[in-house]
């Protein structure tokens, strides 16, 4: 799931296409075979669980997603890209405030709520504590 999976129709009605979510209906041996072989992924939005091994789940596509807002949010590369928004204000991502790294055009709200979704203390869809991640669905 990245950007460039987000289509638009001529109304600007957004739709999602390759975000991996099928990976997660698929049951029995074929299904762990496939979500473990052949790693296919861009760089940036892949999670460091199927990086390690781990496989494909419902955390791994929502790790895709909350990369895809901070991409949007920020109009910046997905290549480390908290890592990077926390040497820059020297301090964790979430103790900056939002509107410090979010695009000017956003309202503050929106880029907090924003914010807050991909990574919190409490929770995240890029929490990097595998218990703590926000799952997209079941």
């Amino acid at each position: 799931f990245k950007p460039a999976n987000i289509l638009l129709d001529e109304r600007l009605t957004a739709y999602l296409s390759d975000t991996g979510f099928a990976k997660s209906a698929a049951t029995g041996a074929a299904a762990s075979l496939t979500t473990r072989s052949g790693a296919c992924y861009t760089p940036g939005y892949a999670d460091q669980f199927i990086l390690s091994g781990e496989g494909h789940s419902v955390i791994t596509d929502g790790y895709a997603v909350g990369i895809t807002l901070l991409v949007i949010l920020t109009n910046r590369s997905p290549l480390d890209i908290v890592p990077k928004i926390e040497a820059e204000h020297d301090a964790d991502f979430e103790d900056i405030r939002a509107e410090r790294f979010a695009q000017p055009a956003w309202p503050t709200h929106v880029a907090q709520k924003l914010a807050a979704l991909v990574h919190s203390r409490s929770d995240g869809l890029c929490h990097p504590k595998r218990r703590k991640r926000i799952e997209l669905a079941r």
